[in-house]
């Protein structure tokens, strides 16, 4: 399996950390294994290297819960760290397609729609890393790593489906990054 995070960690002010460790991701997959989720907190809190803006929102603080939402924060930061990304409509096909044209992508989900013991306003972020087809090559399955349920998992195609956060964009790298080595596509 490819090189990625898989669990969240502790970041004091921050509910969740589940879109850091797919920056990160993101990130590793693309050959930059050298940023590390310190370096994305301090860029996103305008304190890294004296540049950058104040992206995240701290908890207790006026404006929202802690945590980093699926915007253009998300795309500002990768583009700082040299990985030039996009939002696109999130979509089963733009998924799919973007996973097929070696592109490396973060997708929101409605968490109590795969976890039902879980649910969470805010949603949830996934690394999409593969795809799986049957035997005339019909997509029926994702590979997603899930820093919430312990790494690797792989998912099925209409699941995913009625999961995917229908008023939020995925983050998909502009170029391609990945070249593929095995049937999954991982």
């Amino acid at each position: 399996m490819l090189n990625c995070d898989q669990r969240e960690i502790a970041v004091p002010g921050f509910d969740s950390t589940c879109s850091l460790v797919c920056l990160e991701n993101m990130l590793k997959i693309s050959r930059r294994s050298d940023v590390r989720i310190r370096e994305i907190i301090m860029y996103g809190l305008g304190v890294y290297e004296n540049i950058g803006k104040k992206l995240f929102v701290i908890k207790d603080q006026p404006r929202d819960n802690g945590g980093v939402k699926f915007s253009m924060d998300l795309v500002e930061i990768l583009n700082h760290f040299d990985l030039p990304c996009k939002l696109e409509e999130q979509t089963i096909e733009n998924i799919e397609g973007a996973i097929l044209g070696g592109k490396t992508l973060m997708i929101a989900i409605k968490p109590e729609k795969l976890y039902v013991d879980e649910s969470d306003e805010n949603g949830h972020a996934l690394t999409v890393i593969g795809v799986e087809w049957d035997a005339e090559y019909n997509l029926t399955h994702f590979y997603v790593v899930d820093s919430d349920n312990g790494g690797l998992v792989k998912i099925q195609k209409e699941i995913m489906a009625n999961c995917l956060s229908e008023d939020r964009y995925m983050v998909v790298t502009k170029n391609k990054v990945r070249f593929f080595n095995n049937e999954h596509n991982i």
